[in-house]
């Protein structure tokens, strides 16, 4: 049986394991957006802009396989559908980081710059010798 994930206290996935409840397969009920709400309406507020507490590449689902049910094109209800197995790692590869940081940011010419956006790519597969 998998170890139950630790998140930040306080932060939506956190409420939302408070609510949700999981069982020991990481399977949880349906929770509905009517019960966002007292300590859990901030909740609600991530569903703008598609829902960020509960994209396939955020902390919750990285840990849970997450179920949104949609009425009408918007998300009514969430549940949990057991421990996410595959989970999407969107990470900057090591080599890749390295080789931006030994560089100057092409835009605002800073030293070290971030390495967090590959150009928008997720191929894990390019070398920083492909970035010369």
């Amino acid at each position: 049986m998998p170890k139950t994930p630790e998140f930040k206290p306080g932060g939506s996935p956190a409420l939302f394991m408070e609510l949700a409840k999981p069982d020991a397969n990481g399977i949880s009920r349906e929770v509905h957006l009517s019960e966002f709400v007292g300590k859990y309406a901030k909740l609600a507020n991530g569903f703008g802009n598609g829902g960020a507490w509960i994209r396939k590449d955020g902390s919750l689902a990285r840990k849970f396989n997450i179920t949104p049910r949609k009425e009408g094109g918007s998300i009514v209800a969430v549940r949990l559908s057991g421990y996410n197995k595959n989970p999407i790692d969107k990470g900057v590869p090591n080599n890749i980081a390295k080789a931006m940081r030994a560089r100057r940011c092409v835009v605002l010419g800073t030293s070290k710059p971030e390495a967090d956006h590959k150009d928008g790519s997720r191929d894990d597969r390019r070398s920083s010798a492909e970035m010369e």
